[in-house]
């Protein structure tokens, strides 16, 4: 019963993010058949991208033949194989979300800072009641 809980936790989450992408991308556009068809389509993929695993498999290599100097001990290594099975948690999920959208947040920070100190670098100056004022013909 935890693990259907700990699924449907991971699917409320996936429809959260590819519901917050259609506000954010698609919300404003006109296009309705298209916005049924993403809004079906991606009810539909949240609740298959929780069942899906990744399986790395390494290879470990041979450990070089150790010999000494009496010859009364040899001992080689045989390489083995090893499969390692990775699956990843919601949390990884949810740390690459968070970290997405903290860095699309500081671009558009830093774009808008730059807009703005372009309309300042463009504009002339003037003293107007005791404060310096920048004045531009751009429509700000």
């Amino acid at each position: 019963m935890e693990a259907f809980l700990i699924y449907l936790g991971k699917v409320a989450l996936a429809m959260g993010a590819f519901y917050l992408t259609f506000l954010i991308l698609f919300q404003k556009q006109k296009q309705f058949s298209f916005n049924r068809i993403y809004l079906l389509a991606t009810m539909v993929i949240s609740y298959i991208i929780p069942l899906i695993t990744f399986t790395i498999i390494k290879q470990i290599e041979a450990l070089p033949v150790q010999t000494f100097t009496d010859y009364n001990y040899l001992e080689t290594y045989v390489p083995i194989a090893v499969a390692i099975e990775k699956s990843y948690e919601w949390y990884h999920y949810l740390f690459v979300l968070l970290i997405a959208g903290a860095a699309g947040f500081t671009i558009n920070f830093l774009i808008g800072n730059f807009k703005a100190l372009n309309i300042i670098s463009k504009s002339y100056k003037k003293e107007e009641f005791g404060s310096g004022v920048c004045i531009t013909d751009e429509d700000v």
